[in-house]
């Protein structure tokens, strides 16, 4: 898992999250709906999983409250300034520069995967063949813990953090709808308002909490 593997939608979009850095954590590393979400995940894992987080950014939240409670945490996300951050941040994971459009894991390698506002960065064909693939690597029974962004766009372009990015994304049934599809049981889901600051427009979150019972 090399930078060289990145598309060049990726890597455009990496672009970005290099110059965003550390910035990202002390806006966004505080989302108490998303560290309930790693919580709950918490609640169910076997000790000593391995776990999978898919756009692990600075670390922290997630890794970080895996690692700590003893499971094995492997991050992968496009900005190779963001594996930098995390891979010192949370020293006990293993962080790789990868697209998540592209994972090249094996069969059934996996007790977890997170997937927090990552998967929104892909087009809406490659968010359905990531789940796809998801779904693959997870055992069975395994888990996926997904946090998207509500809306109705494919690819749209828009401002982060003063950076031009492209995002997509559902409606919440939409969604749930394609992770049924892929027979994913879905357990749980939360849908909450969140506005990370006064700079930061408003937006809903997603969260679902699915099983791979394959």
């Amino acid at each position: 898992m090399i930078s060289n593997s990145l598309s060049a939608d990726a890597r455009q979009q990496a672009n970005v999250y290099d110059k965003i850095g550390e910035k990202y954590e002390a806006i966004f590393g505080n989302n108490t709906n998303q560290t309930t979400a790693v919580k709950w995940l918490l609640d169910r894992l076997p000790p000593n999983s391995k776990i999978l987080d898919i756009g692990s950014g600075t670390g922290v939240p997630t890794a970080r409250m895996l690692a700590d409670a003893g499971h094995t945490v492997t991050g992968i996300d496009i900005s190779v300034e963001m594996v930098k951050i995390a891979q010192h941040q949370v020293p006990q994971g293993t962080f790789f520069q990868a697209d998540a459009a592209n994972l090249s894991f094996a069969p059934a390698s996996f007790h977890a995967v997170t997937a927090f506002f990552s998967l929104l960065m892909l087009r809406r064909a490659n968010i359905e063949s990531t789940l796809r693939q998801i779904k693959t690597i997870l055992k069975s029974p395994g888990y996926l813990v997904l946090g998207m962004v509500e809306g109705d766009f494919d690819y749209y372009e828009a401002e982060f953090l003063g950076q031009p990015v492209h995002v997509s994304a559902y409606p919440r049934d939409v969604l749930a709808s394609h992770l049924k599809d892929l027979s994913f049981t879905i357990l749980d889901n939360h849908f909450v308002k969140f506005q990370a600051n006064k700079q930061t427009p408003p937006e809903t979150q997603l969260f679902f909490f699915c099983q791979n019972q394959a």
